[in-house]
């Protein structure tokens, strides 16, 4: 599997790249063998990392399928979306900054994306307990389009793919599935996490061109009381405290939100900081919705 992984990713990557490399000055060959070069090096060890560290001990060696499209309520499938956007623009980002062409550097970008999120989807086919599946590859591809079509028409990204974190309590009843330290629990408990795409104010119309670029108006979801994946049956092994709801919960957010790259500050510092927490959701206000308790005001929301 892994040497399968690997193949794809080089074969993927010379195909994307193959036409672009004709146009290409000795300077920007010399960058492209170099940056192709890194990214098949981080790649490999990353793949290899994961495999021995997760998945050898649960290999089946038999593939298998496995549906699991209404599990969690859809937020595994949005953390697909948007860490398949997130590493494509990690790559592209990668590849400007040695001055590589935008329109190639975007297909390459997405196309290794596509192949390193493919490969753990395979990984989890032949796995105990999992399976390969077409949801995930959905919605991994469709974080890539979404990634690729804004690059290639605007040359930027202007719907941004973020993330926030919160405390929640599910994870002190189930700390083996929802996680037990921080770390975990940002990772694993989808109950403390939201998702928000977020969209520059200025962009919306020409009424609004005159508001600053780094404002943003954002739309969040997010998830309470799941226990389990696809229901709590778990909850029936403990005496619950009758005045806590643990009904399964959808909730939808709307917001505002910062673009922290296009705040005018200048500095390698700054720079650096910003790209390292742009998919993170800034805390502003907002206002929730649910089922349960309707429409509630937030003066600060995370």
């Amino acid at each position: 599997m892994k040497q399968l992984g690997l193949l794809s990713f080089f074969l993927v990557l010379n195909c994307a790249s193959s036409k672009a490399l004709d146009s290409l000055d000795y300077r920007q060959k010399k960058n492209l063998t170099i940056a192709s070069s890194t990214v098949g090096v981080v790649y490999a060890g990353s793949i290899s990392l994961l495999y021995k560290t997760w998945y050898q001990n649960q290999s089946t060696g038999k593939f298998q399928l496995f549906n699991d499209a209404l599990e969690w309520k859809g937020m595994d499938k949005i953390g697909h979306f948007t860490t398949s956007w997130w590493i494509s623009q990690a790559l592209l980002d990668v590849q400007e900054s040695i001055s590589l062409p935008h329109e190639s550097s975007v297909i390459r970008s997405a196309a290794t994306s596509l192949a390193f999120m493919t490969t753990i989807e395979v990984f989890d086919g032949f796995s105990e307990g999992y399976g390969f599946s077409f949801a995930d590859m959905g919605a991994n591809a469709l974080g890539i389009t979404l990634f690729t079509l804004q690059e290639l028409k605007w040359g930027e990204q202007r719907l941004l793919a973020k993330y926030s974190y919160h405390n929640s309590n599910e994870s002190q009843l189930r700390p083996d599935l929802l996680g037990a330290t921080l770390p975990e629990k940002m990772l694993k408990n989808y109950n403390a996490q939201n998702y928000w795409l977020s969209f520059p104010i200025n962009k919306v119309c020409s009424k609004f061109e005159k508001v600053p670029a780094y404002l943003s108006f954002s739309v969040g979801y997010g998830v309470s009381g799941l226990y389990g994946a696809k229901d709590n049956s778990y909850l029936n092994l403990f005496d619950l405290n009758p005045s806590f709801d643990y009904s399964r919960q959808s909730h939808y957010y709307f917001s505002f939100d910062i673009d922290l790259q296009k705040i005018p500050i200048r500095g390698k510092a700054w720079k650096l900081f910003t790209s390292l927490v742009r998919w993170v959701k800034i805390p502003a206000p907002s206002l929730a919705f649910n089922k349960s308790t309707g429409l509630k005001f937030y003066p600060i929301y995370w």
